[in-house]
């Protein structure tokens, strides 16, 4: 999760989904799908040049279950900031991730 977050914080789409196997199924909080993680990467750099361009993440974790050894399902919620606003922690996103 801290990968994730000093990708996010830096603005870095390849570490972003550095994680990620080819053929993520991965569903944004808005609900959109992409599939594949060179569309991750590449819809993620545009973000990090767009409308999330200098924004910063801090996330909490909140639940960990291993499925097997190698693959976990991690639920984690997250704080968004940026030089405009500072979402409520009472309205922070929940992703679940596999």
């Amino acid at each position: 999760m801290q990968e994730l977050a000093t990708a996010w914080n830096n603005g870095d789409a390849a570490a972003w989904s550095a994680h990620l196997v080819e053929e993520v199924s991965h569903t944004v909080w808005n609900g959109h799908h992409i599939t594949r993680r060179d569309a991750v990467t590449a819809g993620h750099a545009h973000l990090f040049n767009t409308v999330y361009k200098g924004t910063r993440q801090v996330f909490n974790v909140r639940w960990v279950r291993f499925l097997r050894p190698d693959v976990a399902a991690v639920q984690w919620g997250s704080l968004y900031f940026s030089h405009r606003k500072r979402r409520s922690s009472k309205n922070d996103e929940t992703e679940v991730s596999l």
